[in-house]
């Protein structure tokens, strides 16, 4: 272990796994992909803020009917690892680094990754909160992805 180097982080979408997560979730729950490309679009142009975007996926999953936390978990639970990553989590722990993995993505496969690979310390950006009968009501966003990693 390098004394000087005491954590290190790694993002989730196509770093850890191959896929990325909103685009897997986001068609799996009704979002076409001219959708989400505008959608896309629109936040890069800054026509919405992250928020604003967070927003209008929330309201279009609730709307299609398909957002229960049963079925976002099983979309969520659907993903490849990257070539290596389960080997280089595994041999860096055991080196006796901490490893933290930091993500823009959703709650749900943040916390099923860092089980998976037995990483202690994680954080996601987005956070969905379900009402007592399991359906989506709220997508809780800490902010903009680039400043909240940072962060």
């Amino acid at each position: 272990m390098d004394q000087n180097i005491k954590l290190i982080c790694f993002d989730l979408n196509k770093t850890l796994i191959k896929e990325n997560s909103w685009e897997i979730l986001n068609l799996g729950l009704g979002i076409s992909e001219a959708e989400d490309d505008i959608m896309l679009q629109w936040y890069r142009e800054g026509i919405i803020t992250y928020n604003k975007w967070q927003e209008l996926i929330k309201d279009i999953y609730i709307k299609r009917g398909k957002a229960s936390k049963k079925n976002i978990e099983s979309i969520l639970a659907h993903h490849t690892y990257c070539e290596g990553a389960l080997e280089l989590i595994s041999y860096l722990s055991a080196k006796g680094y901490t490893i933290v993995l930091i993500s823009s993505s959703i709650d749900i496969i943040v916390k099923i990754v860092a089980s998976e690979l037995n990483i202690k310390y994680s954080f996601s950006n987005n956070h969905f909160n379900f009402d007592e009968n399991g359906y989506l009501v709220d997508i809780i966003t800490e902010g903009d992805e680039k400043e909240i990693k940072a962060k």
